[in-house]
């Protein structure tokens, strides 16, 4: 586990020398030996051999729309492109308008009107970028400038760097810098020009090319609603959540309009290695699923199933689970099967079609089942879900919660927690997660199928009873894990568990697992 290095000893010094708020600040006391310690700012971690990791500095950390980057690494990557001399990069913004920018020094010899090696422009440095580090730490825009800003005692100058980064976004800084900034594609037809119109809308910054990517702008899973009821009101088309993963820029939003067709199956990432299906948690779509598919390896090829309306549900949900056997043995290629919350139980139903499937693995990340016969639906419970699987996985969020005996926990939370988005846009989103809940709590769970290589995932930090009518599927009283699956918990809450490094976590064991059983 990640965190701040501590450090105590003979030789620790006892304070800064005329600083008592520094020496308060920097030396803490241990709070059970008492014993005087020292904050490095490290960030580090015990590797299992024992060896203690360095991963860089707790003052190079900073947050983006929720999740931590190492601002360093960035800049290293950036670095080491073709090029560059120096870069840096800056956050601006803050919660889901929170943006990484990037500013890059050209190689001598490598600027504009020289014979040298030219900076990358931005689309060829995203996506190189992208192929090691998760998409979340891959700079929104990139300004080329002739030299860092730097203090009088030649520090970066880290106040100038985003006074010069709010300058860019406003569109005041003329010159090369700006020109490179905005360089990519622009929109080539009406409707790509209202599609980036309606990016910048949702996202709250400007689209520079219609190959930007929609989470690298500043896209959120609220921005996700926005942009997808939006797109509806404009173009008479209602385009899933999960297609963001299948169209993630302008340009194939803009072909998928063209050829829109309901699918359960969409393709998430290529790869010209084993095929990964992703199956949808209760909220239907797979927005959740971000972070771990940016921490699997790059030749994964990621598929996921993704909910139908909640008017096209089947009765059951091994019916429903029925259908995505046919949807997956459509493919003709050997897959492995990985479900988070409800998506694990139907993975596993999934799994049981052995006439239209036979998974090579099958993994099941806090997956809950019903814990007991006949629950009823508790519409708080559902309405505080609902909103937790939108807005639980930020941390700028307060406490989600209805009152007790409040007519209408939907609406409550609604106005409380999105009051700019229209109760009604919400409403058929709500009402696929509320049937998918009640196919939940109606489902009789059975032991996990032993066909194929299985891996549990708890989520250690978890309630029991954090969400009404279930139970952690490894804790039922029916043993429904049998002997020989690998249990391998994570020290996570239900939605930690699949974010920032427990994701990088979670693809290791996925990998690890999935590697031994094919050997």
């Amino acid at each position: 586990m990640p965190g701040e290095l501590f450090i105590a000893g003979d030789g620790l010094a006892a304070a800064y020398y005329g600083q008592p708020a520094l020496t308060a600040a920097r030396f803490p006391t241990h709070p059970r030996t008492g014993e005087r310690l020292y904050r490095t700012g490290d960030h580090a971690r015990y590797r299992p051999d024992g060896t203690l990791e360095f991963l860089g500095r707790l003052d190079s950390q900073a947050k983006v729309r929720g999740y931590r980057v190492d601002l360093l690494e960035v800049e290293q990557q950036l670095a080491a492109q073709p090029g560059v001399r120096a870069a840096a990069c800056v956050v601006t913004g803050t919660g889901a308008a929170a943006r990484l920018i990037a500013f890059l020094v050209a190689e001598e010899g490598g600027g504009p009107g020289t014979d040298g090696e030219p900076v990358p422009g931005p689309a060829a440095l995203r996506a190189r970028l992208g192929t090691t580090l998760p998409s979340y730490a891959v700079p929104s825009a990139f300004h080329t400038v002739a030299a860092l800003p730097l203090t009088a005692n030649g520090k970066r100058d880290a106040r100038a760097l985003l006074a010069l980064a709010e300058e860019h976004a406003a569109g005041a800084g003329g010159g090369d810098a700006d020109r490179a900034a905005a360089s990519g594609r622009a929109p080539r037809t009406e409707r790509e020009s209202a599609l980036a119109r309606l990016w910048q809308e949702v996202c709250g910054t400007a689209v520079r090319s219609v190959d930007d990517d929609f989470f690298a702008s500043g896209g959120s899973s609220v921005s996700a609603v926005r942009l997808v009821r939006r797109i509806e009101e404009e173009f008479g088309v209602r385009l899933p959540l999960s297609s963001l993963f299948e169209a993630s820029t302008v340009a194939r939003q803009d072909a998928l309009l063209d050829r829109h067709v309901d699918t359960l199956l969409v393709p998430v990432r290529p790869g010209d290695g084993a095929v990964l299906v992703l199956v949808h948690p209760v909220g239907g779509h797979l927005l959740g699923y971000r972070a771990l598919i940016d921490a699997l390896p790059a030749p994964y090829a990621v598929y996921g199933l993704q909910a139908p309306p909640s008017g096209r549900l089947p009765a059951t949900l091994p019916e429903l689970a029925a259908r995505y056997a046919r949807e997956v043995a459509a493919l003709g290629r050997p897959v492995h099967l990985l479900g988070w919350s409800m998506g694990g139980v139907l993975a596993a139903e999934t799994a049981r079609r052995t006439d239209l499937v036979q998974p090579l693995s099958l993994t099941l990340v806090d997956s809950f089942v019903a814990a007991t016969d006949g629950a009823d639906l508790d519409e708080r419970a559902a309405a505080a879900g609902f909103f937790t699987d939108y807005l639980g996985q930020r941390d700028d969020v307060a406490e989600i919660a209805v009152p007790a005996g409040h007519p209408d926990p939907f609406g409550h939370l609604a106005a409380t927690h999105l009051p700019r988005e229209p109760a009604d846009a919400l409403r058929g989103l709500y009402d696929q997660y509320r049937a998918l809940y009640r196919l939940l709590l109606d489902h009789r769970p059975r032991p996990l199928p032993q066909d194929c290589p299985l891996l549990v995932v708890p989520a250690e930090r978890e309630r029991p009873d954090a969400f009404g009518g279930l139970t952690p599927l490894h804790r039922h009283p029916a043993g429904l894990v049998p002997p020989g699956a690998r249990v391998a918990p994570l020290p996570e809450t239900h939605y930690s568990v699949v974010r920032g490094g427990a994701a990088r976590r979670l693809a290791e064991l996925f990998h690890t697992r999935t590697a031994k059983g094919s050997a």
